[in-house]
């Protein structure tokens, strides 16, 4: 599957604050560099997903797929977020760098799929992707913010279009 990338001008680019479309990717290793680096973080992102009555942001961790060509966002099954993605099948994950807010990338999805930590054949890899978040942000090997009899959902999301903004 491909998406499009487009970016939005800088001052002096030629196309100030406007949106230039450019390639199609099929892999997040299609991006500069300048924004891999956002996607790779550890960057805290605003997820953004549509309810009946309105859009809800929450800031989440995520990561690249194994193979670069989609997004993992992981949370609690029943959240307002697990809801919503489940319902509309798609989200917007925006990624700002923190040390200049004029850098950016913005990763517009669909939903691909979701796997239950109950799930009997697959359940293990919402544990280890939580696990895998919790040592790329916090350093260690296991996620310790779990609370008693909460079950993790990991949603594969499948870029559709991003766009990006700045540099470092």
């Amino acid at each position: 599957m491909t998406f499009k990338i487009s970016s939005i001008g800088t001052p002096g680019s030629g196309y100030d604050f406007q949106q230039k479309q450019g390639d199609t990717g099929s892999s997040i290793n299609d991006l500069d560099g300048v924004y891999q680096q956002l996607i790779d973080g550890p960057i805290t992102v605003t997820l953004a997903t549509q309810a009946s009555d309105r859009i809800q942001l929450n800031a989440m961790w995520f990561e690249a797929s194994p193979d670069r060509t989609k997004v993992h966002i992981n949370t609690v099954k029943g959240r307002a977020k697990d809801r919503h993605l489940r319902e509309t099948g798609t989200a917007s994950v925006n990624a700002i760098n923190p040390e200049n807010p004029y850098h950016w990338v913005t990763i517009y999805c669909d939903v691909d799929g979701v796997i239950d930590e109950s799930d009997p054949e697959q359940g293990q890899l919402a544990t280890e992707s939580i696990d895998r978040l919790a040592k790329l942000y916090l350093g260690v090997d296991e996620y310790p913010m779990r609370l008693d009899g909460e079950e993790r959902s990991l949603f594969t999301l499948t870029p559709t279009k991003i766009v990006t903004f700045g540099a470092p």
